[in-house]
């Protein structure tokens, strides 16, 4: 499926899909459940995470945390190397 562990930043439907996989599983610990295979197996075996789905969520909640912050630079980066060429 998708490679959510490599070090350059997220596309954008990479980072949806993390958006994604943390949303449902705050409903599965919510008591949702739906049909295949539940976010939190998904979340395990993509991310190679360990623990139950409450430490899951939290692990997958600064995955993304430190993803927001490594696009923002890449953004910021982009931009000044923009007004250096202006």
């Amino acid at each position: 499926m998708l490679d959510l562990l490599k070090k350059e930043p997220l596309t954008g439907p990479e980072f949806f899909a993390l958006l994604n996989l943390r949303g449902r599983l705050r409903l599965e610990i919510a008591g949702m459940n739906g049909r295949g295979q539940t976010a939190y197996a998904q979340a395990k075996r993509l991310l190679k995470l360990k623990g139950n789905r409450e430490k899951v969520l939290a692990q997958l909640c600064e995955i993304i945390e430190q993803r927001q912050l490594q696009m923002a630079a890449v953004r910021e980066d982009s931009k000044l190397s923009q007004e250096a060429v202006s």
